[in-house]
């Protein structure tokens, strides 16, 4: 285990890990509201159903590499750049059971993936602890929305006269300002990040808390930001 960090020691190597992230703002929230406005219209309707909504959390990773500068006993500058998987899905359902039964999914997967760039502050507690907190620079390097939408319908078969089930699935992979903005997403975001993390021998244990501008707008409306859940695994040289 690592106990001190003393002036002039530097401490670098690669990190990866999972992203939990949430997104938050005018334009999601008018999102979720429209959504739910589709949904409410079918449910006093027999036979009709229909369910929707933003997910609440989008999984992804990230990947890259840390460079630690202990400019004092035990309190170093940390940069380093990571690629890292951000964004938010949304779906729809609506199903007809009276006649011939009919149902459509609808699922929008918006991968916002960038390049992160932290300038942060790191204090070391001599029990292998470390605590940090500063800011972080995001470039976006890949905007593309994936559209999936799967029809189920049943009809009548035209030679045996029976009722059968036809499925057919579309997909589509456009740009951000092609789907959901007819502005491009926000090419670089500011915000901050704070972390902690555990040493023992090489090996890097941390939980990261960061939080962006805004990445672009939905629905006309901005303000949309990315809080993001890092669990990450490092080794040290």
């Amino acid at each position: 285990m690592i106990y001190a960090q003393n002036k002039g020691d530097i401490i670098k190597g690669p990190i990866f890990g999972v992203n939990y992230t949430t997104v938050s703002g005018n334009g999601i929230d008018s999102l979720n509201q429209y959504i739910q406005d589709e949904v409410d219209l079918y449910q006093n309707i027999d036979g009709v159903s229909s369910s929707g909504g933003i997910y609440s959390s989008k999984a992804g990773y990230n990947l890259g590499f840390f460079v630690d500068y202990y400019f004092i006993d035990n309190l170093a500058f940390c940069t380093g750049l990571s690629y890292s998987e951000k964004g938010y899905d949304s779906h729809y359902s609506s199903e007809i059971t009276t006649g011939l039964n009919y149902q459509i999914i609808e699922e929008q997967k918006v991968n916002l993936n960038y390049i992160d760039f932290p300038l942060v502050l790191q204090y070391h507690l001599n029990n292998g602890i470390d605590i940090s907190g500063g800011m972080m620079l995001s470039f976006l390097i890949s905007d593309k929305v994936v559209t999936e939408s799967t029809e189920t319908f049943e009809t009548i078969d035209s030679v045996s006269g029976n009722i059968i089930s036809i499925t057919e699935i579309i997909s589509e992979r456009k740009d951000y300002d092609d789907i959901i903005s007819n502005r491009a997403a926000n090419p670089l975001l500011t915000g901050f990040q704070m972390d902690i993390s555990y040493t023992i021998k090489r090996f890097i244990f941390s939980i990261k808390l960061n939080k962006s501008s805004s990445f672009g707008r939905i629905v006309d409306k901005g303000n949309n930001k990315n809080t993001t859940f890092q669990f990450c695994t490092g080794i040290s040289f």
